[in-house]
């Protein structure tokens, strides 16, 4: 963990090179499957914060995920032998929506991080990260689990999707660049 303790059943992936893993809210997307044969290359940290993955590859990433911190890092032969894998705390965004000068309840928003998580062609691993949430009362919205760096944060618009439907572009609206702290 960040304080140096343990990280305690800490989701931990390996990242093959062409592979793409979405963490939403700090977590592995629920939408995203396992692909075939990797029982070995997705684990849980043991009470020690101890974990062993299969790594065959230079390219391969190595994501650790918990609720106190996360770790997203090249799965280089050095990186494998050190033993050691440190977390950085989570970032958190807050933010309020209003709409004609008034707080909107109900409103989607996201946070999507822009900083460099593996990637650079279609060969890479490459990790997405993203926070989301919904709007009180108040207007008022807390995305945790976004890692520190640039971000964009935006209000989501939903689609029903139809029985023809296509949908080309982005989901997002009003975009906002932000630099999320640690």
């Amino acid at each position: 963990r960040p304080d140096g303790g343990p990280a305690s059943g800490a989701a931990v992936r390996v990242v093959t090179p062409g592979d793409y893993l979405e963490v939403s809210d700090g977590a592995p997307s629920r939408t995203e499957p396992l692909p075939p044969a990797d029982e070995r290359q997705s684990v849980k940290t043991d009470a020690d914060g101890r974990f062993d993955v299969d790594v065959d590859c230079e390219r391969c990433r190595l994501v650790v995920l918990h609720d106190t911190g996360f770790a997203d890092l090249a799965a280089t032969r050095v990186a494998r032998q050190s033993g050691a894998v440190s977390l950085r705390r989570w970032g958190t965004v807050s933010c309020d929506v209003n709409l004609d000068r008034r707080p909107a309840a109900g409103v989607r928003v996201t946070a999507e991080s822009r900083e460099e998580h593996g990637g650079g062609g279609y060969d890479e691993p490459y990790v997405d990260f993203d926070a989301r949430g919904v709007t009180g009362a108040d207007g008022h919205c807390s995305l945790a689990h976004e890692p520190p760096g640039k971000a964009v944060v935006a209000m989501y618009e939903p689609i029903e999707f139809g029985r023809r439907n296509r949908f080309w572009g982005s989901r997002l609206v009003r975009k906002t660049p932000v630099e999320v702290p640690s």
